[in-house]
């Protein structure tokens, strides 16, 4: 049986959800180091990040600039992962606010499509310019314990409905057995 994929559409405050900016100054490298976790479309620039705590990511960005984000590249049974998009460039409308969305899917180690694709609203807020901004939907990732090891593919398409250009990003998590099993 596949597992349950919750999408967390927590919006949180606006400070959280503030615009991030490295030490040296806005994040512009965002899209040009060949990963696939990385990706730009003339301005819109993105990075999916998988985080294995979704309260520490938040707290991470809200609290320190630039944040200290925990990341993990592995999946087990007893501990899922979430996918969150950080991105600069997104187009305001005429009223200065950009309106982003996002489609995650997740491919199994079978190379089948691991459950149905899940859309959301990824930012509908003012735009940051080149500063980072985390997208306010995350998407949670669960195996059930019937549920294969091996690669799982984690992919989000961002797209900004303003100007209507998108990105696909990718990044793979290795299911492994969980210490002690």
């Amino acid at each position: 049986m596949n597992s349950f994929l919750v999408l967390l559409a927590a919006i949180a405050s606006a400070s959280t959800l503030a615009a991030k900016q490295d030490q040296a100054g806005p994040y512009t490298q965002i899209g040009t180091s060949g990963d696939t976790s990385e990706a730009s479309n003339g301005r819109l620039r993105a990075k999916l990040l998988v985080v294995p705590d979704i309260d520490a990511f938040w707290k991470a960005w809200e609290v320190s600039t630039p944040p200290q984000i925990v990341t993990t590249d592995t999946i087990t049974h007893a501990k899922p992962v979430h996918a969150v998009i950080v991105f600069s460039g997104c187009t305001p409308g005429g009223d200065g606010q950009c309106k982003l969305s996002v489609t995650f899917a997740v491919t199994a180690p079978d190379g089948r499509p691991y459950d149905k694709e899940t859309t959301a609203a990824a930012w509908e807020g003012p735009a940051g310019g080149d500063h980072l901004l985390a997208s306010s939907a995350s998407f949670g990732f669960h195996l059930e314990t019937t549920d294969q090891l091996g690669r799982y593919q984690m992919k989000a398409t961002l797209t900004d409905e303003i100007s209507r250009t998108s990105l696909t990003i990718r990044k793979a998590v290795v299911a492994v057995a969980a210490s002690g099993r």
